[in-house]
């Protein structure tokens, strides 16, 4: 399960212009059904890169049978998921934005 799943897709679908991040690799067209994890979101992944494993940064959108047909499409190494968690952890506010997440306001009566 991916949080924020629906803001996610709305802002990649707009990024890649409703078309499939597979698909444009290789200059085709495709409507986009579902969000990928370039990074595969693993048990393993999920404790090693909480905050990148589902951040935009990790997502693309893509169309299901371009997905099984090309499954590696796009794919980020562990070297490249470590930096970016690591820049995520130095920087929380990032992390928020990359994430969609709304922080936690307390309000004082």
């Amino acid at each position: 399960m991916i949080p924020n799943y629906q803001a996610k897709m709305s802002y990649l679908s707009a990024k890649y212009r409703g078309c499939c991040g597979i698909a444009q690799r290789f200059d085709r067209y495709a409507h986009i059904t579902e969000l990928h994890h370039r990074c595969h979101n693993t048990k393993a992944n999920r404790r090693k890169y909480p905050l990148f494993i589902n951040s935009v940064w990790n997502l693309m959108p893509v169309n299901h049978d371009w997905h099984m047909r090309h499954g590696s499409a796009g794919k980020i190494f562990d070297l490249e998921a470590l930096n970016r968690e690591r820049f995520l952890q130095q920087h929380p506010q990032i992390a928020v934005i990359v994430n969609f997440e709304i922080p936690r306001v307390e309000i004082w009566d």
